[in-house]
């Protein structure tokens, strides 16, 4: 199936930037200057709120929404791809947002080395690579040990947000996810308000495919 590459995004910083180059420094986090072990959400975002993870976030588009409209919460993005990672820390700093860190990395390394027992709110999981090949399932994100440690570092009664145009691998997801210990809360066959569709869903829209969603919670 064909995807946006992130190979193809080029990052080009103008000659002389208008917005505030020490929040975008700070906006992302230096592994380097993490402590080794579990993170402090209070030490790395500056005060005690809920904590929100994306993971795979691309271009920023839903976590820099989402920050902007709930400022009450945190909001941490985890992504593999450096361009991806500077270009989103240049939209937030323009827009001026304090309440969002994103780091670099693989997530099936993060968590289990650095995210606490029941410290997340919640999980956003959008359009995971589906690696379509058989040979290549074993590279999907959302595998048994991976589900185990969204079912950990969750709190009780988070939720977990999926979302995928790729049904095969939805509903290999379900199961997964449930035999973890999640419930399926619902199925919504809506799509997401125009304000929070990742660049992924937008195009995906755009050329008529449809979207599978499920939102699950852990228990109370």
């Amino acid at each position: 199936m064909p995807r946006m590459s992130i190979r193809s995004i080029r990052h080009h910083r103008p000659a002389n930037p208008t917005w505030d180059l020490e929040l975008e420094r700070r906006t992302i986090l230096s592994p380097d200057h993490l402590p080794a072990g579990l993170w402090r959400c209070e030490d790395i975002f500056g005060r005690r709120a809920p904590v929100e993870i994306e993971i795979g976030f691309g271009k920023g588009r839903f976590l820099i929404a989402a920050a902007q409209t709930w400022p009450d919460r945190d909001w941490l993005g985890i992504e593999y791809s450096p361009a991806c990672v500077a270009l989103a820390a240049e939209r937030s700093a323009k827009r001026g947002l304090t309440n969002i860190r994103l780091l670099r990395g693989a997530a099936e390394d993060i968590l289990p080395a650095h995210v606490d027992d029941a410290s997340v709110a919640a999980y956003h999981v959008y359009f995971p690579d589906p690696w379509p090949k058989k040979r290549h399932h074993k590279r999907r994100l959302i595998k048994p040990p991976f589900a185990a440690e969204l079912f950990r570092t969750l709190e009780h009664g988070g939720q977990l947000h999926i979302a995928t145009d790729y049904q095969e691998y939805y509903e290999e997801m379900l199961p997964i996810l449930s035999g973890a210990g999640l419930i399926l809360a619902d199925r919504p066959d809506d799509a997401q308000q125009e304000l929070f569709r990742t660049n992924y869903e937008v195009k995906f829209l755009q050329q008529g495919r449809q979207i599978h969603r499920a939102r699950f919670t852990k228990p109370t």
